[in-house]
């Protein structure tokens, strides 16, 4: 019985150090689009709520957009210490989309050095 306690304590610990992240009421959502001859616009949405379908015009007409990935960092940088955000998109639809898999790792890997964490949504990765 000892073996099978210590055996599900580290299962456990394995699963509290994984790389994913299931979201939760706290956490901010992400979403980003492209219009024509711009550059990339990003909006952010608290609380995040993955219980109802996405709504393009909602958040594209949201409080919170920045323009371009440098306002994007400005933005993030503003985020308290240990701050999760959720960047989805939108399929079929991807009115919302993500940009290049190089500017995503550039906002992630810049976001976890500030101690917050831009956790991609995994339905591209």
């Amino acid at each position: 019985m000892r073996a099978i306690v210590v055996a599900l304590a580290f299962v456990l610990v394995g699963c509290a150090g994984s790389s994913s992240h299931q979201p939760y009421a706290k956490d901010w959502g992400l979403w980003s689009w492209k219009p024509s001859g711009q550059p990339w616009h990003y909006a952010l949405v608290y609380p995040l709520d993955q219980t109802r379908p996405v709504d393009d015009y909602k958040i594209m007409h949201s409080r919170d957009i920045v323009v371009g990935e440098a306002a994007l960092k400005r933005r993030l940088a503003a985020f308290p210490h240990g701050t999760s955000i959720i960047w989805s998109d939108d399929p079929p639809r991807n009115i919302l989309a993500y940009p290049s898999r190089a500017t995503r790792e550039r906002i992630t890997n810049w976001s976890y050095e500030l101690g917050s964490r831009v956790w991609v949504n995994p339905t591209i990765e």
